[in-house]
């Protein structure tokens, strides 16, 4: 029963993504039915309900990339007539979820349809957290992120291991690891009054840019962590159901924590370097120096991606000895 209800809960949830995103788009969609190349302009005739449409621009293959016939766009109509918005994507977008979460349950079944539960549920707060902090103005930001860090793991680790001890040890060593490592280097930023960090891509923002780099290090180092503590908790459980002793049971969670803390440091910086690569190579292209253009765009992406490895270091022992305290008291949760 509870497989089903958890299947049934990620179909909603899919088709309320669906809806909800069809109900967002209020462009009109055209069908290209001719597309003529000039030297710097390209003019598309499009044909919506037997209405021709000639619309008139520079081609760029980032912003504005080739067309071709028979390819649906949205326009948008305004005074002079209409303006070219982009490719409609959206069946393909859709097309490439539906297959993703049908592999997600073929493969993983009642935890596979938890997994996809989960995450629809942080999207929906993330959701809640960007627009209460848009429109609430006196909400601080830190706090906010503090809540929002707690439910992304509550609702994780609950929808995917149910209420039980090994969760709750997760929780635990999870918040505690990554409220400890953001402690750390907010000490840190304090102390040496943030030097060698560049703001220079977020001074556009209207909000403090400071406060707001200190909550995605939060946030970012709250995922890195999750993964590390349910992973040593899980193996360190295992482990005591082959009735080791407790020594041994530290032994196999400290070894699989260390299996995983280079391969997971490793993710963290290779993900946050891959955001920032376009504009690297844009730098040096144009003959900035490379550790100049290092500094200036990488600074913050590689204190992202130590604050995470410093969270992942920490959650090992946190969730060694959490896990031993609560075995060796037989804490029922």
């Amino acid at each position: 029963m509870k497989k089903n209800l958890a299947i049934i809960g990620c179909l909603v949830l899919l088709v309320a993504g669906f809806l909800w995103q069809k109900s967002q788009n209020t462009d009109t969609v055209a069908e290209i039915t001719q597309v003529t190349q000039k030297e710097h302009t390209q003019e598309v005739m499009t044909n919506r309900t037997s209405e021709p449409i000639v619309i008139e621009w520079v081609a760029g293959e980032a912003t504005q990339p080739r067309l071709r016939v028979g390819q649906r766009i949205l326009l948008k109509q305004i005074k002079t007539g209409w303006q070219y918005q982009g490719v409609q994507r959206e069946k393909t977008i859709w097309l490439v979820i539906f297959l993703f979460a049908l592999l997600v349950l073929l493969l993983g079944r009642q935890k596979g349809a938890s997994a996809l539960l989960s995450l629809g549920g942080n999207l929906l707060v993330t959701y809640g957290f960007v627009v209460s902090y848009d429109q609430l103005r006196t909400v601080p930001l830190l706090p906010l992120t503090f809540g929002v860090c707690c439910l992304y793991t509550l609702l994780t680790m609950l929808l995917l291991n149910g209420w039980n001890r090994k969760t709750w040890i997760a929780v635990v060593a999870t918040l505690s690891s990554t409220f400890l490592a953001f402690g750390v280097t907010w000490l840190i930023m304090t102390l040496t009054n943030d030097q060698g960090l560049r703001y220079e891509e977020m001074q556009f923002l209207t909000r403090p840019y400071r406060t707001i780099f200190l909550a995605s290090l939060l946030i970012g180092t709250l995922g890195a962590a999750m993964d590390v503590a349910m992973t040593v908790v899980a193996a360190m459980f295992e482990a005591a159901k082959q009735e080791l002793s407790a020594k041994q049971m530290l032994t196999v969670g400290r070894n699989v924590g260390k299996d995983v803390m280079g391969t997971m440091a490793n993710v963290l910086l290779l993900a946050y370097i891959s955001s920032s690569l376009p504009i690297l190579l844009l730098y040096l292209r144009n003959g900035w120096q490379f550790f100049t253009t290092i500094q200036l765009h990488l600074s913050l992406e590689l204190t992202r991606a130590l604050v995470g490895a410093l969270g992942i270091v920490l959650t090992i022992p946190v969730t060694l000895l959490l896990t031993s305290f609560f075995w060796r008291k037989r804490v029922k949760l």
